[in-house]
């Protein structure tokens, strides 16, 4: 039923929400630390140091023979990874684009969206008290109107947006 409750909560927010400053600074923390991860990885793959083979530091002239029957040169051992470095670098840009579009993208609703979310929110509650008031005894009933009223509260407060009687703004 909580599951079903949070869905229902969601599906009536219709626009691109604002973050919490908690979530923006997870979000953009977390993005700084794949992306310098990433720039790490593509520095490393483009200057990856004198290669070993078997834990055993390689010298010019040495070939390394895999357990697959292949076999590398040193130099080809040791030239750079171009496509590692190249693949880091368009995940680094796509993640920040990514992140930067999610970011532009949230916005306040408009007052028709927040009146309609309030109508909808304000139905399906009427809804789940009368059952409440049919059914005193129904201990779940009674949890899925608590948590709407949390879930509604949180969706709001997030967003917003202010009810006041009849009046619906947006603040």
């Amino acid at each position: 039923m909580s599951d079903n409750t949070q869905k229902k909560v969601g599906e009536w927010i219709t626009w691109p929400q604002r973050a919490r400053a908690s979530n923006l600074a997870w979000w953009w923390g977390s993005l700084t630390v794949a992306v310098l991860g990433l720039f790490w990885l593509g520095w490393w793959g483009m200057h990856p140091g004198a290669p070993s083979c078997d834990g055993e530091t390689m010298s010019p002239g040495d070939s390394c023979i895999f357990t697959n029957g292949g076999a590398k040169s040193y130099d080809e051992m040791a030239e750079p990874k171009t496509a590692l470095a190249i693949a880091c670098a368009v995940i680094a840009v796509l993640l920040v684009a990514w992140v930067t579009t999610v970011s532009l993208r949230a916005r306040k609703p408009t007052p028709a969206e927040a009146a309609s979310f309030s109508a909808t929110a304000t139905a399906y509650r009427a809804s789940v008290v009368e059952s409440v008031q049919g059914n005193p005894d129904d201990a779940v009933m009674a949890y899925h109107l608590e948590l709407l009223d949390k879930m509604v509260a949180k969706a709001l407060e997030r967003n917003g947006i202010e009810i006041r009687g009849d009046q619906v703004s947006v603040v």
